[in-house]
This record gives C-alpha cells, sequence and structure tokens, in this order.
C-alpha cells in the first residue's frame, strides 16, 4: 500500500468503486457482442443491473455509490417514460 501512497481510506474507496463499477462493466461486456442479438436481453441487463444498485452494500461508501448510480439509470431509463416505453416494445417485437 505504502508503495503508491495511499492512505488505507482511500484503498477501501478505490475497492469499493472496483466492485460497484464491475457490474457496468459485465453488463457492458455483454450488451456489446457480436456474435448474438443483444436488443432481447438490454431489457433483462437493465432489470438486472438495477436491482444490483438497490441491494445493500458490504460499506456505506459503496452504498453511497450504488444510490448515485441507480438515481442516474433511473433518470435515463425509467424517468424517460418514451424510452422506457420504446425499450419494452422493442423487447415485445423481439420475443414474438
Amino acid at each position: 500500500m505504502i508503495e503508491f501512497g495511499l492512505n488505507r481510506d482511500e484503498w477501501i474507496l478505490l475497492d469499493s468503486l472496483k466492485k460497484v463499477l464491475e457490474a457496468f462493466y459485465k453488463t457492458t461486456k455483454m450488451l456489446s457482442g457480436k456474435n448474438y442479438c443483444t436488443i432481447g436481453i438490454a431489457f433483462f441487463a437493465l432489470v438486472n443491473l438495477k436491482e444490483y444498485l438497490e441491494e445493500r452494500a458490504s460499506n456505506n461508501l459503496a452504498t453511497q455509490l450504488k444510490n448515485l448510480l441507480l438515481s442516474q439509470l433511473n433518470y435515463y431509463f425509467e424517468d424517460d417514460v418514451e424510452q422506457y416505453r420504446l425499450l419494452k416494445v422493442i423487447l415485445c417485437v423481439v420475443l414474438s
């Protein structure tokens, strides 16, 4: 730890950030597939990401970060009623 000049709290912050953002990394990789249709899984990926963000984290810092990210996810997808409706319609078309 000393070699990078970070104190214990900064390492905890970085670890929390890594754990929370890992879910976004996995979702991005899943939606970036080249060999399969991704629009059909987009809605489910967003629902899973939202559920993850709503779960309580192991420490308060991670919980605060998750809450901030959840508010942005809601802003861009659920609060934008037209976009959310369009995503559901596309999903219904793909699944039928």
